[in-house]
């Protein structure tokens, strides 16, 4: 009998191990899945943030050409310069100040005359 026991004692530490092994693989399991859910969503994060970024230096590239281009040259010599093409003709466009804040251009005679 005494046999007997030790075996079932054996066996019943043999099952306490195993239950404790699951348990250490089961909580791991679920850590791993919780750090890899959120790398997963810090990946789909970073991706769109590259395109984004793709996006940005593809509209930068597009500008740097342009810029470079002689259409764009002849634009700010326009605008910045006041540059004219040979048969342009400028016009200049006057400040026009209002018959009421003009003193002088009133119809009414000042209180002096």
């Amino acid at each position: 009998m005494a046999k007997k026991k030790k075996t079932f004692r054996f066996n019943r530490i043999k099952i306490f191990v195993l239950i404790g092994v699951l348990v250490y693989a089961s909580l791991t399991f679920f850590n791993q899945q919780t750090i890899l859910a959120s790398q997963i969503s810090r990946q789909e994060e970073l991706n769109a943030k590259q395109e984004e970024l793709e996006k940005e230096i593809d509209y930068y590239k597009n500008e740097l050409d342009y810029i470079g281009s002689d259409e764009y040259i002849e634009k700010q010599a326009r605008e910045r310069l006041g540059w004219l093409k040979p048969g342009d003709k400028k016009y200049v466009e006057q400040e026009n100040s209002s018959p009421s804040s003009d003193p002088q251009a009133s119809d009414e005679p000042s209180a002096g005359e």
